[in-house]
Parts: C-alpha cells; structure tokens; sequence
C-alpha cells in the first residue's frame, strides 16, 4: 500500500536515507561482525597454550559455542524484523554482540570461554536477517546480486582486519588484550546507526495482514528445487570456509618458521584481499551474464568453485610459501564469487513478508552445518590423524603445548600435528567442488516471474 493509502502496484516508494549511505553502514556492521567472529582463529595458538586445549575444543569454542545461539534466535529475530524496527534490532544486536566479544578476553578457562562465546552469537543474530531486508526494500531486484555482494565485502574485510589486528595485539600485548580492543568500536557503530538511519516505508499490499509462517518459509525452501540446492550449497562451503578461518593460521604456525603476527597478517592480507575481489566481482559478474546471455546467474559460482577446489588442494599441499599464497588468492577469489548471486537468488525467490525470514532460514542451515560443525569436524579430524601419525601419547603432547619446545620428542608431535591439520583441511576443501555442482544443479531451474510486482526478471518456484 502507497503512502496515501492506496492499495497500489507502485513498485517503491521514496526512501528516507540515502541507499549508498545505508549499504555502507550495513557493510561496516558486517565487517565488525565478522572480526569479532572470526578473530578466534589469529588467537587460537596462544589460548591453546594457555589454556590446554585441543583442536576439537578449539573447533567447538570457535564453532558451535557460536552457532548453537545464531542459529536458534535468528529465526524469532527475523520474524520480529518483518513487523519492528529494523534499524533498531540491528544497533541493539551490534551493541550485544562488540560487549560479549570484550569479555572473552576476561576467560580464565574453555567453559567461561565458551559462554561468552555464546554471548557473540546471540548479539551477531540479530544483524544480518534484518540487515537482508532493508537492502532488498532500498534496491531494486535487478541490482540486489550487487548490493548483496557489497554488504558481504564485510567477510573479507572483517577477516583482513581481524586477522591484522588481532595478531598483531595478540603478539604485542597478548590474546586477552586482543578480545578487548576489537569489541569496543562495535559499541560507538551502533550508535552511529541507531541516529544516522531510518526505517524506510515498507511497501505491503492493503490485504496484508500479518506475515506467513515460518513453515511456509521452510516449504519454499524445500519444494523449490533452486533454492533448496543454493541453500546446501552454502552450506558446504561454510562447512570449509569457516573450518579454514579457525585453522589456517594454526596451519602456518605449525607448517612454516612465521610468528604468529608474521602469519596471522600474512593469511589477513592475502585471504581478506582475494575474498574482497571475489565478493564484489561476484555479484557484477553473474548481473553483467545473466543481462548478456542466457546463462543463469548460478552458473558463475557453480564453474567457480569446482575449480577451487583442487587450487585450494594444492595450496594446503605446497612446500613454498609463495606458490601457496598464490594458489590460494586465486582460489579464494573464484571461491567467494558465489556470494552476490547465491544472496540475490534467494531474496528474489521469496516475497517481501517473507524476506527476513528467508535470510534466517538460510543462515540458520549454513552456520548449523558451517559454523557449528566445520570447524568441530575439521579439530576433531585433525586430532585423530594426529594421533595415528604420531601413536600413543599425541594428548598428552598436544596438551602440554603442541610440541613447542626442542626436544625429538617436541619436533615429532609438532610434525605430528601439521600433518593432521594439513589432511583435514584438505579433505574439507574437497567439499567446494560438490557445492559448485549444486550451483550449477540450481541453475538449470528456469526462472519465471518474481514473487513482487517489482522484479520482471528473477528466481523461480520451479518445484518437484
């Protein structure tokens, strides 16, 4: 319904703020959200050493202590953002989540650790579903590919940084001080978004009652063939993704001669430029297809990830350092491609009520089986082939520090230790190939017209 209260077809009313403007502040809420999120893997070494921990209790600190709250409040968030103030939830959710992520600097063990964990997921829940929406009532269907893919230009630049920064805090000053100098810009952000943006109208027809139900969502999800493949998908490919922010740069500190500010800013700057080009190159590339050919928008990250795979394969595999750095920017860039497309094609499959909660369902899946188990499962593999190569007594050597010292018998739960994070990441990255399958799978599905008015070209219900 029109602002004059007519029950009109009228695609979009006058925003109140700027969209660049609202695009950027959202972009920046991301990229905090991601620092927070992902600093854990600049900081794992020194707190497994402090506190004796495993890579499995590193992967449930990282992952699932994180996700187990994401993931259950991001759907009743989404669904209080489709009739509440957006802009409000988000400043609230960032406020939470930069306070929680101070307080693990104050652990004095894994269980207090681990709650206040718990605390940066349940802030972090409330960014990104209303986040979702906004943009898709600020842009128009045809350039939410490439307004998706610039909010998400937060991953890489919020893993660039926080890798950067916390390293480098964490080398100077230590892991607790490193916790507590990222959380604190989160709380001046959520002020700046709280007073400088506006809810915009939302444009609903004048039969609109009340949004559906989260089963309609979830069903939409399931029969409609391309969103159902998108959504596994992007859950593969947070399975690994999140796997190697945790332990990539354990993997460099156990494999290489680098200190850890040495390889934490080395893996920043290298993995958060590439995932920079590839996040925002994603979205332009697969809009440019799909206006000059009849390819579907999926093909471009489903050709993409199948070749990342074995570049990633190879990277972890490599003894040079060089050779290594190389294969992974170009690896991560045709990986990260996917981003824009994969987040357009599911907001242009739901209609407007539905929008939040698409985005919730849809991150709810991905962090359940990324975030939550990724980096678990990727520990705990590394751990068991650890254990193989090394024999008995692996715990109680990793325990004690991971072989840090000089003795033989150091060096040999050192080697021990790379050799079972260096299988476990590959066997992970393996997984970019079958999501890239998927894409392709999902783009196959015609598309037919837009769930809104406003979209003359977009995703299909093409169901079973």
């Amino acid at each position: 319904m029109s602002a004059g209260g007519t029950a009109a077809a009228a695609p979009r009313v006058r925003q109140p703020s700027s969209a660049g403007f609202v695009l950027t502040m959202l972009m920046l809420a991301y990229m905090l959200n991601f620092i927070d999120r992902t600093i854990i893997g600049s900081l794992a070494e020194p707190i497994k050493a402090e506190l004796h921990l495993s890579d499995a209790q590193v992967g449930l600190m990282s992952g699932l202590a994180f996700a187990l709250f994401y993931c259950s409040l991001g759907i009743p968030i989404a669904r209080l953002a489709e009739t509440r103030n957006r802009v409000t939830i988000i400043s609230a959710a960032i406020a939470i989540w930069s306070a929680m992520t101070a307080l693990c600097g104050l652990a004095q063990n894994f269980v207090q650790l681990f709650l206040a964990r718990v605390g940066v997921g349940i802030g972090e829940a409330g960014c990104t579903p209303p986040a979702h929406s906004l943009i898709a009532d600020y842009f128009p269907p045809e350039r939410r590919a490439t307004a998706y893919g610039i909010y998400s230009l937060g991953i890489p630049l919020g893993a660039l940084f926080g890798a950067v920064a916390g390293g480098w805090i964490a080398h100077h000053f230590g892991w607790r001080a490193a916790f507590m100098i990222v959380g604190l810009p989160g709380i001046i952000l959520a002020l700046v978004i709280k007073l400088t943006v506006r809810e915009p109208v939302r444009v609903r027809p004048r039969t609109a009652e009340a949004p559906p139900p989260l089963a309609a969502v979830v069903a939409r999800f399931w029969r409609t063939k391309r969103l159902r493949h998108v959504a596994i998908a992007n859950s593969l490919i947070a399975f690994t993704g999140f796997g190697l922010v945790v332990f990539a740069i354990p993997f460099l500190l156990r494999g290489t001669d680098l200190d850890l500010f040495q390889a934490a800013s080395g893996y920043g700057i290298i993995y958060g430029l590439a995932s920079f080009a590839g996040t925002s190159l994603g979205g332009m590339i697969a809009d440019r297809v799909a206006a000059r050919s009849k390819l579907d928008r999926l093909v471009v990250p489903g050709l993409a990830l199948i070749a990342a795979a074995p570049l990633y394969i190879a990277a972890i595999y490599s003894s040079s350092l060089v050779l290594l750095a190389v294969l992974v920017i170009v690896a991560t860039i045709a990986r990260d491609l996917h981003v824009g497309p994969a987040l357009g094609a599911v907001q242009n499959g739901f209609p407007d009520p539905m929008r939040a909660r698409a985005s919730a369902v849809l991150l709810l899946v991905m962090n359940l089986v990324g975030l939550g188990l990724g980096p678990l499962a990727i520990g705990w593999i590394s751990d068991r082939f650890a254990a193989s190569s090394f024999g008995a007594g692996f715990e109680r050597c990793a325990a004690a520090g991971r072989g840090h010292g000089a003795t033989i018998a150091d060096a040999a739960c050192r080697e021990a230790s790379f050799a079972g994070l260096q299988f476990a990441l590959a066997l992970g990255c393996a997984l970019f190939a079958v999501a890239g399958a998927l894409f392709l799978l999902a783009a196959r599905q015609p598309q037919a017209d837009s769930p809104r008015s406003d979209s003359p070209r977009s995703d299909s219900e093409e169901t079973d």
